[in-house]
């Protein structure tokens, strides 16, 4: 649930951001679609809630390869997210129904994790995706 909590917020803080500015802008060439682009912000925001329940230095040190990893598993680069983001969020009626989106889909995958008592949560889109696997290649280590 913390995990959840620290998303909710950080998405309150992206809505009221998107509140402020309404620019037109016109669609430029290579931007991500919508939809690759809300996947890769899901598992974003759970990489982030992972490594903040997960603090240490070595964990915190290693986020760009967490960024690198989700980046490369949806065929993109930190260059074309960026420039699909900065449109994206010149558009703030499809930023919020993405967003909305994304806490629906957030709360679905949640409402279908087992509840274990005194276990931390785990992001099932880790979990499923296979990002796990490869983070532990990297050298990153379970927490006991």
């Amino acid at each position: 649930m913390r995990i959840y909590s620290i998303v909710i917020g950080f998405l309150g803080l992206v809505l009221l951001f998107l509140q402020t500015g309404c620019n037109q802008v016109e669609e430029p060439q290579g931007i991500l679609p919508t939809d690759t682009l809300k996947l890769i912000l899901i598992e974003t925001h759970l990489a982030e809630a992972n490594l903040n329940l997960n603090a240490d230095s070595l964990q915190m040190n290693r986020a760009a390869d967490y960024y690198a990893l989700i980046l490369d598993s949806f065929k993109t680069d930190s260059t074309q997210f960026a420039e699909s983001m900065e449109y994206y969020m010149s558009k703030p009626d499809i930023m919020e129904k993405m967003y909305q989106e994304m806490l629906e889909e957030l709360s679905m995958r949640e409402s279908k994790l087992p509840v274990v008592k005194n276990a931390p949560p785990v992001p099932s889109t880790v979990v499923d995706s296979g990002v796990l696997k490869k983070f532990r290649s990297l050298g990153f280590k379970k927490r006991k």
